[in-house]
This record gives structure tokens, sequence and C-alpha cells, in this order.
């Protein structure tokens, strides 16, 4: 005769579902010989507590550091934008090149400003004032300089930047920079071309 296994039994079955089911097949005919192991409880994992900024001081040293060259860079384009726009409000049939370079300058304000705020979380926005008055010509100069001086800062802080996004930002700036040098010497070129062929040989001011 086969003899019942009477081992202890443990992990999913339930002590009281167990009892009541052994009454039913014994038909009430005495306790179980088979001992039932409650399940043992499984520890649930502990959430691992976040990062704060002072247990990381290198990662907070590359945010302040980012940081720093996208405030500069705020600062700077806001005074290529306001010599911008004052040139576009003058320039006549050159007009028309003049707003598509404010509309590259406003376009890199707001990028500068977005990566500020992904960054920092807060709101930074470029100061952009009326400039000094002064001659059409005169003013295409300051801002063909304005755009050789911003393109080498945008240089330098793609190689400063630790973020690989604000290294691919800065360089595009550059290069946009670069392609509004050579509008700039378009429009002088045209502008001397015009008073030479006038005949008074003195340009314009």
């Amino acid at each position: 005769m086969q003899q019942m296994d009477t081992s202890p039994l443990s992990g999913s079955v339930d002590e009281e579902v167990f009892r009541r089911v052994w009454d039913r097949v014994m038909e009430g005919g005495g306790s179980s010989p088979i001992e039932v192991k409650p399940a043992k409880k499984e520890e649930q994992p502990q959430a691992a507590a976040l990062p704060s900024s002072k247990e990381k001081p290198a990662e907070k040293e590359k945010i302040d550091g980012d940081g720093a060259l996208l405030e500069r860079g705020l600062e700077e384009i806001g005074a290529g934008l306001s010599l911008a726009r004052s040139l576009a409000r003058r320039g006549g049939r050159h007009g028309t090149a003049l707003s598509a370079l404010v509309s590259d300058h406003r376009r890199a304000a707001r990028r500068l400003s977005a990566a500020y705020f992904l960054l920092r979380g807060d709101s930074r926005l470029p100061k952009v004032t009326a400039p000094a008055e002064r001659g059409f010509a005169l003013g295409l100069r300051e801002l063909f300089w304005w755009e050789r001086q911003w393109s080498q800062s945008c240089l330098e802080a793609a190689g400063q930047a630790e973020d690989s996004f604000l290294k691919e930002l800065f360089q595009q700036l550059a290069q946009t920079a670069q392609i509004h040098l050579e509008m700039i010497r378009g429009i002088l070129e045209q502008i001397q071309g015009a008073a030479l062929d006038g005949g008074s040989g003195r340009g314009v001011h």
C-alpha cells in the first residue's frame, strides 16, 4: 500500500483553504497530518534615491559652465539683433536681405533661450535696445564686424561646451554668421558700385 507523503507544504498554499478541502475529501475524518507552512513574504526592493546636485559636483560644474556660455550668447545676440533691426528699417531696396538677417538673429535668440531653459529651468531673453544713430553704410560696417566677432565667439563656445547639443548649436550659429558676412559684403559692394556709376567716387557713409 502506497504511503501518504506527509512532508510539509509551503509556498503559495493557503492554510485555511487547504483545511476546508481536506475536510471535504476526508468527510471530517480527522485533522490533516500534513503541515502547511506559511509562505515567506518577499521583501520589496527599496526605490533608489534620486541623485542630488550635491552628490555630483562634477555634473553641477558642467551645467554651470554651459549656462555661462548661454548667458554670454544671449547677451551678444541681443546687440546684433538691435543693430540688424535698425538697418532693416532703413534698408530700402536692401531691406528684404536685411530682414532675412534679422529673422536669423531672432531664431538664434529663441534657440539660445530655449537651451538655457532646458539647462537651468529659468527663462532668459536677450536684451534688445536701440543702437546709436549712424549712417547706413557705417551701420553695415559695424554689423559686419559684429558678425565676425559673433562667429568667433560661437566657435569658442562650441569648443568649451560640455553638452553635445550645445556644441552643435554654437557651431551652426557660427556658420550662419559666415553667411551673414557674405551678405553684408554684397550689399556694401552694391552700394559702392552704385556710387561709382553715379560718378561721385565717394561711396556712402
